[in-house]
């Protein structure tokens, strides 16, 4: 439960928490806050994962192959993970980088 009660956990559900966080007029939140969010998280809000509105662009496949040397999104994505030797930690920062097709 939360130490200011559950009326602000329900005010606050499903919103992006991070300026009410910070706002030191209502209350100065401590380093051990901060890390309970992460035990607590459930997901992301849009703007936080894209603020700068990158889940409504679209993703040119042709440029995207060309810039990035990761995955063709114009065939098949199978084989290309299978057969395409990239690293983990290449495969992983890829894998998260916004791309999204019409």
């Amino acid at each position: 439960m939360h130490p200011g009660g559950g009326e602000l956990i329900l005010e606050h559900g499903g919103k992006d928490v991070g300026a009410i966080m910070q706002d030191e007029a209502s209350h100065i939140h401590s380093e051990s806050a901060y890390q309970l969010l992460d035990d607590y998280l459930i997901g992301h809000t849009e703007t936080m994962l894209s603020p700068l509105g990158l889940l409504h662009t679209i993703t040119d496949p042709q440029t995207d192959i060309k810039e990035h040397k990761f995955l063709d999104l114009r065939k098949p994505l199978l084989e290309q993970v299978w057969t395409g030797g990239f690293s983990k930690d290449f495969y992983l920062k890829e894998v998260h980088r916004p791309r999204h097709t019409n």
